[in-house]
């Protein structure tokens, strides 16, 4: 059925290439906007994990993606609610983000806020894209510092920690997947 085409596709959980991570995805009830059907129950879903991106030019953005262990999203009648830690390569301390909001049709997305700030989701087949803004992150430089992996030059890091410590910018990044739901 479509219906149930659209309702799986916008389940959602985290990936990011070749990390192996896991996350599951929560969702209680699931709805379609463009039809306004629900599903009533759903299965958590294991999945890869996501990325957390800061806005900054080509050479740094190595620099300047994080990944995301663990997202739970979920979905019903009254709109949508985001739950994950931004990475502590970005903030030293472990920050929570948690934000619901409604879906916004003229805008085609969800339409989020919470304590951390607010966020825009739009999901697009099977990947979701949230861009956030999060005025309500505290970061700790010196530690975060203290987690840059080996690969990544460390000052191009402390660049991007100081531009997302003035404008908590970013974008978070997860594919939808339906694995685990009955059929």
């Amino acid at each position: 059925m479509l219906t149930r085409f659209f309702i799986s596709t916008a389940l959602i959980l985290v990936f990011v290439p070749a990390l192996g991570c896991t996350t599951e995805t929560s969702v209680d009830a699931s709805l379609d906007p463009a039809s306004g059907a629900t599903v009533e129950s759903a299965k958590r879903a294991p999945a890869k994990a996501g990325t957390y991106e800061v806005p900054m030019p080509a050479e740094q953005q190595a620099a300047a993606t994080f990944p995301v262990d663990k997202v739970k999203w979920s979905v019903n009648a009254r709109g949508a609610t985001l739950d994950y830690d931004l990475p502590l390569g970005l903030t030293g301390t472990k920050q929570r983000v948690v934000l619901k909001g409604p879906y916004d049709a003229a805008k085609g997305a969800y339409v989020l806020a919470g304590n951390a700030g607010t966020g825009e989701c739009q999901v697009v087949g099977a990947n979701v894209r949230c861009l956030e803004q999060l005025p309500g992150i505290a970061v700790d430089e010196a530690a975060a510092l203290q987690n840059v992996e080996a690969a990544v030059d460390v000052n191009a890091r402390k660049n991007v920690i100081d531009v997302f410590r003035f404008d908590p910018v970013g974008v978070l990044r997860f594919e939808a997947s339906t694995r685990g739901r009955d059929d």
